[in-house]
């Protein structure tokens, strides 16, 4: 009998495994963020508030999903919420989060937008002339401390809260933000 080896092999690309405490905002906890808030979005339709498209890769992988997911979520209420489109700079979370090259944690880049905020695209953009992840990762021409500064300059505060991996909560939960999930990727079959 002749059974065929299948060898399967995970690339981690940008998302590390969050630790979810109780302490954390939930959505339908009774005190989470948006409870007592009214509706954004009752047909759940986020697609007239999406930020306009951004490549997370160029000529690098940058293993910022997470950041480019997070800043876009945020994005997304702005636009929504205020009427104007913002370009934050995925880069500059990414530096501030500690990204490393498996990616990060969903809950530190949350945390890290929340105690930081964000600072304009075009003051720390991401192009075509970085050429290596190192390069992404450098703060130069600031130093670390210095994005850190110019990013608590960005007027809004974010806050955030985790929802249960269930269909109705999520549905729910899509009246009042876009919701960041993570799926399965990078998997070749056949």
């Amino acid at each position: 009998m002749n059974k065929k080896k299948i060898i399967e092999i995970r690339v981690n690309h940008g998302y590390q495994e969050p630790t979810i405490l109780g302490s954390d905002y939930h959505f339908g906890g009774g005190w989470g963020l948006t409870t007592g808030k009214p509706i954004l979005v009752p047909n759940r339709d986020w697609r007239p508030f999406l930020p306009p498209f951004e490549p997370q890769s160029r000529n690098i992988e940058t293993n910022a999903c997470t950041q480019y997911a997070t800043l876009e979520g945020a994005e997304s209420l702005i636009k929504r919420k205020f009427g104007f489109i913002k370009n934050h700079s995925d880069r500059a979370l990414a530096i501030l989060s500690n990204n490393s090259i498996y990616g990060n944690d969903p809950n530190i880049t949350a945390q890290t937008l929340r105690d930081n905020g964000a600072m304009p695209e075009e003051e720390f953009p991401f192009t075509d002339k970085i050429q290596s992840w190192e390069e992404f990762m450098n703060p130069a021409p600031y130093t670390k401390d210095e994005l850190s500064k110019r990013s608590k300059e960005w007027g809004f505060d974010f806050k955030y809260e985790w929802v249960k991996i269930d269909p109705e909560k999520m549905w729910n939960a899509l009246q009042y933000s876009r919701l960041c999930v993570s799926v399965m990727a990078w998997r070749k079959e056949g």
